[in-house]
């Protein structure tokens, strides 16, 4: 079917070229958008032969929030994007056309202006004990206000140019530059967002734990309470100047964010600073650019038992009154920590065995990031003809963080390895050298256009990691010199990696009509650990052809404005990504290859086809873009585990659907501009294979896959099944499907796990919207999440302790009904809740649609009063201000691990945000 459409493709180019006396006069409506391809050009998007999607600027800042990857949401196709629940400034996790490394690196290449912007991220999370001390990925510290627009490659082919890098899609973001405006233009910024919980489970406060001797319930008792109203505030400051020959750009950045919980903050500072100099008659241009990002994290936890404070509060009901009032007074039972006299030190006050005290917790566990990172980069550019130019790039990029962690005397032993307290810190440092050089063609020779690249480039990379850590000798005397030398743990790790690479790319354009586009890139990698040291190489080619019907006017007509049909082939690459440990310390941790990175060395290739129409309508106010691809992901190492003893391949296959539908219609005197998203993904494990020390391949049915989630569910890894299958413990059925009930009058369990449902929605919705009339300004959007499966341990937990909504009614109805029998309910939640239970029990369907964003402004046209102020611009703002529809008792879109594993899986993860409030800017 796929050759059958390209010959169609091919013989109906033919037709018209055979026939090209019939359109030489012709001329198109106007259809062209230029947008940022592969490696930072410029090109015409009504050429290439597969799908960009380009987002302004100012649609980042309509509704700004601590991570400008939230304004992605409902306005791009093909992009799967999860908030983490680690809180404000926190990650986002971006997937593009699916999932297709199992423990490789699956995350979307950001790059800047052209150049990778490499990232340390916290290496996957795969259990349900960790989800502490996390960080955000350094794309969260890029002042938005600093994005010209982004331009979103969500297929390989968009990206081949980045050979090794490209499988995943890439984001590239162009940034600012001065303006030729004669006269300084300044802009200043404000905005002011407060956060509050968005969705929460259901408790009840009508009765008491079940295993109390009381059955009365406390009505005040509501852990909503447990947390405050975060907030995020803004400041921003740029200053563009310039001439026909130089221009300037500076600008300054603050973001100051709180947490919904007590102690945890996100703070950013941004420096920027871009001149553009064009010199011999314009034909010199120098180019040349210093960024500087500063950011300070404080406890970033996600999920988890470890340094949890929300599973007591949960839990205990009376763990509330362990808190002070608004005087600074004791309520109830004394504060979380007690002078110990024996000890001369205060110790943490908590009559439970399990957990800690929650602001115990809070205060007394505290892990702290600070972040610096450094870019400069100089590119010059020189016009040998008005058809051939020279390039040359050069970008150093430095990123450090270092990060703490102070447990004081008394935390659980469980945690801690010395009754004095335990102090680690660690030091990542990452550093990159890029380097190209190219030549660039745009030519046009009577009925055919040229457009060629002939380049090279250099990057360097090192990581070297360096950790710290144990008990104390001094009681809370929290520093490296403290540190038991019979508790110490010492880490230094260093890792290097080369890669050179050759380039090109060709596109021949006939008539404005037909585009035929291949690139391809040769790479030589080196990689450096220890004594370890490997060298590959690789190419990297892609194909592909755009055919525009309308060139012809017998076809074009004022309904159908612009018509092009595309297709594309790419084989393109993943490799490792440097990553921070999972925790910032693990006891008896053995730190090796695997630890400090995400994917292989050697690289995991894919290859990709994709066929798309582009339609413009109605003089192009009504533009559809429609899109199908199908990609197959080779040779994907996994991690010893379970009974295999040897490595095991497998191949992994997506396919999906993209779909935009824009308008831009005026309403009488109203400016409206609407934009659909569809988006459909269907993963698919075809090979699964163990690969024994003679290379035979056996051909493995399944692979427990991940054993964290205790009896009651597990992640599989089975043929012609899909990456984040959840299969769980359900009830035992005859061959009717009838439930099958024991002796004791119990439904029986099933000692074997089944399929539930897979965490990846079926297919996704968004609808953004912007309303302009006069100077009041109107925004929304829409998103929804429609299937997939979510699995709630929070809600087996709450079951099990007797303090969900579900249990008071369950024991006001006397009893739980199972097929035609009523259980009491004390002894229906014993034996199907907590992490031994029935899965089946607490998966939901994860479909969810909410009001993702709202912006209503005025802007005051100051210019008509006041000369030197242009316009002062006043907006409400909000994000995630209604959840539309939602039946999980979490938000399913909001994700623990940023990593591969632990999608859908909800276990006391923090709430996501519901944010309101306003911003102000001026223009002078």
């Amino acid at each position: 079917m796929k050759t059958s459409g390209l010959m169609f493709l091919f013989y109906y180019a033919g037709a018209f070229l055979s026939a090209n006396s019939l359109f030489a006069q012709e001329t198109q409506v106007a259809h062209t958008d230029t947008v940022t391809t592969a490696l930072g050009r410029a090109q015409d998007l009504r050429t290439l032969p597969f799908q960009i999607q380009k987002i302004e600027g100012n649609e980042l800042t309509q509704v700004k929030d601590a991570n400008f990857l939230h304004s992605l949401i409902g306005r791009t196709t093909g992009a799967t994007l999860n908030p983490s629940s680690a809180g404000t400034g926190a990650g986002v996790r971006v997937r593009m056309r699916g999932t297709r490394s199992i423990w490789g690196n699956n995350n979307v290449l950001y790059v800047i202006d052209g150049i990778p912007f490499p990232q340390l991220s916290t290496n996957t999370l795969s259990a349900i004990y960790t989800g502490y001390g996390l960080t955000a990925d350094a794309i969260a510290s890029l002042n938005a206000e600093d994005i010209e627009d982004v331009s979103i490659l969500s297929g390989p082919s968009a990206a081949a140019l980045y050979g090794s890098d490209a499988a995943n899609g890439a984001i590239l973001i162009t940034t600012k530059k001065g303006k030729a405006t004669h006269r300084p233009a300044i802009h200043v910024s404000q905005s002011t967002t407060f956060s509050k919980p968005f969705v929460m489970p259901e408790f009840q406060n009508q009765y008491y734990q079940w295993n109390t001797a009381s059955d009365t319930g406390d009505p005040t008792w509501n852990p909503s309470d447990f947390y405050r109203t975060g907030h995020t505030i803004q400041n921003h400051v740029s200053l563009s100047a310039g001439t026909d020959i130089n221009q300037s750009y500076f600008s300054a950045a603050t973001q100051h964010a709180t947490g919904l919980i007590e102690n945890n903050l996100s703070n950013h500072y941004n420096l920027t600073f871009r001149n553009s100099t064009h010199l011999l008659n314009n034909k010199l241009h120098i180019d040349f650019g210093l960024m500087y990002m500063r950011t300070k994290e404080q406890n970033m936890l996600s999920h988890g038992d470890d340094f949890n404070p929300i599973i007591p509060v949960y839990l205990y009901p009376e763990c509330l009154n362990f808190r002070p009032n608004q005087y600074g007074q004791i309520t109830g039972v004394p504060w979380y920590e007690r002078y110990d006299p024996d000890k001369d030190y205060y110790a943490q006050y908590w009559p439970y065995s399990e957990w800690q005290n929650p602001y115990w917790i809070i205060n007394r566990n505290t892990f702290l990031n600070k972040k610096d990172r450094f870019l400069g980069n100089i590119g010059i550019s020189y016009d040998i003809t008005p058809w051939l130019s020279a390039s040359a790039r050069v970008r150093y990029d430095k990123d450090v963080i270092k990060q703490a962690q102070e447990l004081y005397a008394s935390t659980s032993a469980y945690l801690i390895n010395s009754e004095n307290g335990l102090y680690g810190e660690n030091k990542a440092d990452l550093h990159q050298l890029y380097s190209d050089l190219s030549l660039d063609l745009h030519h046009r020779i009577g009925a055919f256009s040229f457009n060629a690249l002939l380049g090279g480039s250099i990057q360097k990379r090192q990581y070297d990691f360096d950790l710290l850590n144990g008990g104390l000798i001094q009681p809370n005397g929290f520093s490296a010199d403290n540190i038991d030398d019979a508790l110490k743990n010492s880490v230094s790790e260093s890792f290097e990696d080369k890669r050179k690479s050759l380039f090109a790319s060709l596109q021949i354009g006939f008539k404005d009509m037909l585009y035929v586009y291949a690139t391809g890139r040769k790479e030589w990698n080196d990689f450096k650990y220890r004594t370890f040291y490997s060298e590959t190489d690789g190419f990297y080619p892609s194909v592909g052809i755009a055919f525009i019907p309308t060139a012809f006017s017998a076809i074009r007509s004022d309904i159908l404005s612009f018509t092009k049909l595309r297709f594309d082939y790419s084989e393109t690459g993943a490799t490792h990504q440097y990553a921070l440990i999972e925790g910032l310390w693990q006891k008896n941790q053995n730190f090796d290859y695997e630890a400090l990175t995400q994917g292989k060395s050697p690289v995991e290739t894919t290859k990709s086809y994709e066929a798309g129409i582009d339609l413009g309508m109605f003089q192009n106010r009504l533009n559809l873009s429609l899109t199908l691809y199908t990609s197959t992901t080779h040779s994907v190492a996994l991690t010893q585990q379970a009974n295999y003893n040897q490595l095991m391949n497998a191949t992994i296959e997506n396919r999906g659907v993209e779909m935009s539908l824009q308008l831009k219609q005026p309403l009488g005197p109203v400016e409206w501009n609407s934009n659909l998203t569809y988006t459909l993904n269907k993963n698919k494990i075809k090979d699964f294979t163990n690969i024994s020390s003679d290379g035979t391949e056996t051909d493995i049915p399944s692979f427990e896959m991940i054993t964290s989630y205790h009896p009651i569910a597990q992640e599989k890894l089975v043929k012609g099944g899909s990456i984040g299958d959840i299969y769980v413990r359900a009830f035992r059925t005859d061959s009717k499907g009838n439930l099958v009930i024991g002796s004791d009058g119990l439904p029986e369990k099933n000692n074997e796990y089944t399929y539930a449902g897979n965490a990846a929605p079926k297919y996704q919705i968004g609808w953004s919207n912007d309303f302009n009339w006069k100077e009041i300004a109107l925004s929304f959007v829409l998103q929804g999440n429609f299937g997939g499966k979510g699995l709630s341990l929070t809600q087996a937990m709450m079951d099990q302790y007797g303090v969900s909504k579900a249990t008071a009614d369950a024991r006001n109805n006397g009893g739980v009904w199972v097929g035609q029998q009523l259980i009491p309910a004390k002894q229906y939640y014993n034996y199907v809740t907590g992490l031994e239970g029935v899965g089946a029990a607490y998966i939901y369907d994860a479909t969810n649609v909410r009001l993702a964003e709202l912006s209503v402004g005025y802007t005051i046209p100051m210019h008509r009063w006041v000369n030197w102020i242009q316009s002062i611009k006043v907006s409400f703002v909000g994000r995630n201000l209604c959840m539309i529809y939602n039946k999980a008792p979490f938000d399913p879109m909001s994700t623990a691990s940023m990593g591969n594993f632990m999608q859908g899986i909800d276990y006391f993860n923090l709430p996501s945000l519901r944010n309101l409030g306003f911003s102000v800017s001026m223009d002078f």
